[in-house]
């Protein structure tokens, strides 16, 4: 299971609208790739379509392709804009969508691989038992936004976790997860 971000933007793209007439998306992605690091316009013109294209998309039905595509447009630019906070955000909002929506066990996985992977090297933290010895300094531990992203994770899979419980014993199973999730000593034992 990947747990990077697609590196580089799919193309053709799965949106029949890119790919016919004239497109300012085919022009903006152009000029992306001819120069990734100083045509912040375009990059402005192609995320803009990214975020356009994935708030369009019925999650009731299986979007991988285009779920893939916009992915690989964050996944793009992060590689030439790591510190790129509001995308970082974005993109941890949109894979937690998915992971909490998911119903293809490999396409969860998968989210939640990439998620965990961004928890690491943005905040510096797992969301499993395994210590990190290789992890660099965080790059976004001040970023509030990612660090709810973080939480709503956490709270999400204690909610699942608890769900054969009876009633009465879930709020403290779900409470008892998200704290032993939130201590760093709880993991050495």
């Amino acid at each position: 299971v990947s747990h990077t971000l697609i590196p580089r933007i799919i193309t053709p793209s799965p949106y029949p609208q890119h790919n016919t007439g004239s497109s300012r998306f085919r022009n903006a992605l152009q000029r992306v790739t001819t120069d990734p690091l100083n045509d912040t316009e375009a990059w402005q013109a192609v995320m803009t379509e990214a975020t356009s294209c994935y708030n369009s998309l019925d999650h009731s039905v299986d979007n991988a392709a285009r779920l893939d595509w916009v992915e690989s447009c964050y996944g793009n630019l992060l590689q030439y804009f790591p510190y790129a906070v509001h995308h970082i955000v974005r993109i941890a909002e949109i894979l937690l969508q998915q992971y909490k929506n998911q119903y293809n066990p490999h396409r969860k996985q998968q989210c939640e691989a990439k998620l965990n992977h961004l928890f690491r090297t943005h905040l510096g933290i797992t969301t499993d038992e395994s210590e990190d010895e290789s992890a660099s300094l965080p790059i976004c531990a001040w970023v509030v936004e990612l660090w709810m992203v973080y939480v709503q994770k956490i709270e999400w899979d204690a909610t699942q976790q608890s769900g054969s419980l009876p009633v009465d014993q879930r709020a403290a199973k779900i409470r008892e997860s998200v704290i032993m999730q939130r201590r760093p000593e709880s993991k050495a034992h």
